[in-house]
């Protein structure tokens, strides 16, 4: 077994309103399959609106327009609005779990939703603010 990305990410974040998170990210990637090393950068700009259900249940949309310069598009880059839903309920006071369904919108070459990926898992908070994420992962393009 062997990794096969790195990438650095920085974020910025604001509250606007109780119920909505503004948030600017960067990350720079490379990547190191044995054959074929690449690098690429993305810039992504977020809303993320939440609802409380219950005390122990929260609803959150999120919507996020993504730009990466790829060495390996067609034109040099990717665009894609991508539209995520979320459902999080707190099993106790340390394990969250979470259910996840996201849509990719492609901007520039196929105008359509080509690529979707639902995602359900737990967290666990072992130290204030440090958490542990187990999130099978099912994508489809």
């Amino acid at each position: 077994s062997q990794v096969g990305q790195y990438f650095t990410e920085a974020t910025i974040d604001y509250k606007v309103l109780p119920f909505l998170k503004a948030e600017v990210d960067y990350r720079y990637v490379f990547r190191d399959p044995s054959e074929n090393p690449s690098q690429d950068q993305r810039i992504s700009g977020m809303l993320i609106f939440s609802k409380e259900l219950s005390k122990k249940s929260e609803l959150k949309f999120r919507t996020l327009y993504q730009y990466k310069s790829d060495q390996d598009a067609e034109l040099g880059s990717e665009q894609f609005w991508r539209n995520r839903l979320e459902l999080e309920h707190k099993l106790s006071k340390k394990w969250d779990s979470s259910l996840k369904g996201e849509l990719w919108y492609d901007t520039i070459d196929r105008k359509a939703f080509d690529r979707y990926r639902i995602t359900a898992g737990v967290d666990y908070e072992f130290v204030k603010n440090n958490v542990i994420q187990v999130l099978p992962l099912t994508s489809v393009s």
